[in-house]
């Protein structure tokens, strides 16, 4: 979505909205891994063996299949989910929607909690003694 908005006065010049949409999505995909990175300790994908790398997180194939990826969303996907969101009544979109942002959350607080709940549980224990240390 924050794609299409951003791109969305490129749409009528398929090689700015090409480039622009290649360095858009390697953009958020760098600073995608490194907020995984600095959160769970890891990045879920690996290009040290494509050529053009950088540091394995970014590379030039996939800039390029992000250009790509942009050209099908503005030509084919853009439409398509048009038409199909328009033949959902605004109330039931409403709904849905809101289940559907309620699940992601939901969904996203519990991966987050599994993978760092050990480190919160240690860093309560040192918050309590900091804040407890004060009054003693």
């Amino acid at each position: 979505m924050t794609v299409y908005i951003l791109l969305r006065p490129y749409s009528s010049n398929p090689l700015q909205l090409f480039f622009f949409g290649m360095v858009l999505a390697t953009t958020l995909e760098l600073i995608t891994a490194y907020i995984m990175d600095k959160i769970f300790g890891e990045i879920w994908w690996d290009y040290h063996d494509k050529p053009f790398n950088y540091k394995g997180v970014i590379c030039l194939e996939s800039s390029i299949a992000w250009g790509v990826y942009t050209l099908g969303l503005f030509y084919f996907l853009h439409n398509f989910v048009s038409a199909a969101i328009d033949r959902v009544p605004l109330s039931w979109g409403k709904v849905l929607g809101s289940v559907l942002l309620l699940a992601y959350g939901l969904d996203f607080s519990y991966t987050l909690y599994q993978e760092k709940k050990e480190d919160v549980s240690e860093r309560f224990g040192i918050w309590k003694e900091k804040f407890w240390g004060r009054f003693s």
